[in-house]
């Protein structure tokens, strides 16, 4: 397994593997497969400029991915986003390895905390982010469309 940081030059892949994310699962997102399918890929290149996605590979092909954006209330958190694992890569234990690597990049960043929303309904990621420490954040303001119940943050 390769894991690396994505660039903008990467952006045709990030294009592909958020597309099948948001066509495949949803439910699980904020965001809507049909509010992107006809952006240009110019602005797929500006996410991965404004935020530290990473993904792991096999082959050339990215099976995984996470993305870590920085606050914008001026908190020195970051929010963990996009994560998603292709169905025949689970359980190889590469969501743990993106979310590690976004871990090490906020550590890096010395930021406090890392964040995230996640559906209640989610229970594998919702394991996930709990063995990786994560913990449920009691009334925390929801920002993914109400579409999300759980608040949950991991203090670095």
């Amino acid at each position: 397994m390769d894991l690396r940081r994505l660039s903008p030059a990467d952006a045709a892949l990030w294009r592909e593997i958020r597309l099948e994310a948001l066509e495949r699962e949803p439910e699980q997102f904020a965001s809507r497969h049909e509010d992107h399918v006809e952006r240009p890929l110019a602005d797929f290149a500006a996410r991965l400029a404004g935020a530290s996605v990473w993904a792991a590979f096999d082959g050339e092909r990215p099976v995984a991915v996470a993305a870590l954006t920085p606050d914008d209330e001026g908190v020195a958190r970051g929010w963990v986003e996009s994560v998603y694992v292709r169905p025949e890569a689970r359980g190889r234990g590469l969501g743990q390895a993106v979310l590690g690597a976004l871990e090490q990049v906020a550590r890096d960043q010395r930021l406090d905390a890392l964040w995230l929303e996640v559906r209640a309904s989610n229970a594998a990621a919702r394991g996930l982010y709990a063995r990786l420490g994560f913990r449920e954040v009691e009334g925390a303001p929801k920002s993914c469309a109400h579409r999300c119940e759980v608040t949950m943050a991991k203090t670095l």
